[in-house]
């Protein structure tokens, strides 16, 4: 072998040479930067490869078309193999991890700060929200503590303490997977919900600032006949600079109240393995999906009763037996909790399926008719859009419907020329809303809270499908 030759095969051998896991994210110009490397030394190896085989197509031109097809074989085989090198690397590689939610900036300065901007205006009208709800729940909870003589603070105005108030809603909830991700809890799942079975309500009757990622609590557990007061001790773990996790130091039961109950108090919630094992045993019950009628015709449970939340909780003896369990479906939980809450205050035996429809079809891959995902026929409108994009299209041949429930309306004023808080109306008022906009105008739909911008994108897709010239759903926050 020649000495071009052992310099070629040398050159070849560190060419291969694997490099080490990048765990970085990698800014655009170092990416950009990489390629341009890479195609420079893809190219020198071609080189390289292609006067190596040069000298090899000399020694063999004598041997006819066969040698050349050979030869040309070996080549193709050789560039392949260096595409799943190339492959190799690449899917060896680990996937890009999300750490912060933060502003996306451009190169521009003027459009860069336009973006800082709005996102301050958004940040400031969220936190003037969070106040309002806030305060709507002090008021519920000091009604609750007054009625059994337990002194009252309502909860600090502070990110912190909200975060540790949302970890105790998703417990009440029953929504186990949420409260569980919140914590540092090592306990499963199944235990930590054997915990919450029978509690009926989680009140936080007093939460004080210890220190900047302390929180000391005084919250109460509502079961049936009692309620528990604890003392509970709690650190927030932080990462850059946001609450992310919950971690509890102390726990203690300081005082039992005995209560009187009106009403029957079950678990709100099914699991979606008793849900399963209740049909394995052809249990005795009736299932009610309680979304709208868009998000039923797309799919549903087999042989499930459909009424929507507003008409079922007005007149369940028009849709429900009474004499059997009733699951309730909604597409995340949150709805079918409300309803079963309602339909037990009237003396049916309700309960709501955890996760709703979601967790039933993709995280149990339980049986189900059709799509579960509506919106997926809707793309335009399953989204909601920036408040400057609705001031700039709110004039005067375009009529507005808001889609907030009443006390955020009374909240935050908006001018509006409709108003549609479509999960608490019912199926006639709904008509007649809609029946009232003429077909000449274009539609607007804006919300202003998470559930209500879900009921926007609804109404929106509903207008749409009834020919209306509808221009999105709004977020007006």
């Amino acid at each position: 072998m020649g000495y071009l030759q052992v310099i070629t095969l040398c050159l070849v051998a560190l060419g291969i040479v694997l490099p080490e896991d990048v765990y970085a994210i990698p800014a655009p110009e170092l990416v950009v930067n990489a390629i341009t490397q890479g195609l420079q030394l893809f190219g020198l190896l071609f080189a390289i490869t292609a006067s190596f085989f040069t000298g090899l197509f000399a020694r063999f031109h004598k041997l006819g078309r066969n040698a050349w097809i050979f030869v040309g074989g070996i080549v193709v085989l050789l560039l392949l193999s260096g595409f799943g090198a190339v492959w190799f690397v690449l899917s060896k590689s680990p996937a890009p991890v999300i750490v912060d939610k933060g502003v996306y900036t451009t190169t521009t300065p003027q459009v860069q700060a336009t973006e800082q901007e709005e996102y301050e205006a958004y940040k400031a009208a969220e936190e003037a929200l969070v106040k309002q709800l806030e305060a709507k729940y002090d008021e519920s909870t000091q009604g609750v503590a007054s009625a059994y003589g337990i002194p009252f603070s309502p909860i600090p105005q502070d990110e912190n303490s909200q975060f540790v108030a949302n970890y105790y809603e998703m417990l009440e909830k029953k929504q186990m997977s949420a409260a569980i991700a919140m914590t540092g809890a090592t306990k499963s799942e199944a235990e930590l919900l054997s915990w919450y079975q029978d509690v009926i309500h989680v009140h936080i009757f007093q939460m004080t600032s210890v220190s900047d990622s302390r929180r000391s609590l005084v919250v109460g557990l509502r079961e049936e006949g009692s309620l528990t007061l604890y003392d509970v001790t709690q650190d927030i773990v932080f990462y850059q600079g946001r609450p992310v996790k919950l971690k509890l130091v102390s726990s203690v039961a300081s005082k039992k109240i005995d209560i009187v109950e009106t009403v029957n108090r079950k678990p709100l919630s099914i699991s979606n393995a008793t849900f399963n094992l209740w049909q394995k045993e052809n249990k005795d019950y009736a299932v009610l999906d309680a979304r709208e009628d868009l998000e039923y015709s797309y799919g549903h449970f087999p042989d499930s009763i459909h009424a929507r939340q507003a008409d079922v909780i007005a007149h369940p003896e028009k849709y429900l037996p009474i004499d059997k369990p009733i699951v309730v479906f909604c597409f995340s939980g949150g709805r079918g909790s409300e309803v079963a809450h309602a339909l037990r205050e009237k003396g049916y035996d309700a309960y709501a399926l955890e996760d709703g429809v979601k967790g039933w079809v993709e995280d149990f891959q339980g049986k189900w008719i059709g799509k579960y995902r509506f919106w997926d026929a809707y793309p335009t409108y399953a989204r909601i859009q920036y408040r400057k994009d609705f001031d700039a299209l709110n004039k005067a041949n375009t009529i507005t419907i808001d889609a907030s429930e009443p006390f955020l309306q009374a909240a935050i004023k908006m001018p509006s020329d409709r108003v549609l808080p479509l999960f608490s109306t019912t199926d006639i008022e709904v008509k007649k809303v809609l029946e009232s906009i003429p077909k000449d105008k274009s539609v607007i739909v804006i919300c202003q809270e998470y559930t209500d911008c879900f009921g926007a994108k609804l109404i929106a897709q509903m207008l749409d499908t009834s020919g209306y010239d509808v221009k999105g759903a709004y977020d007006i926050r």
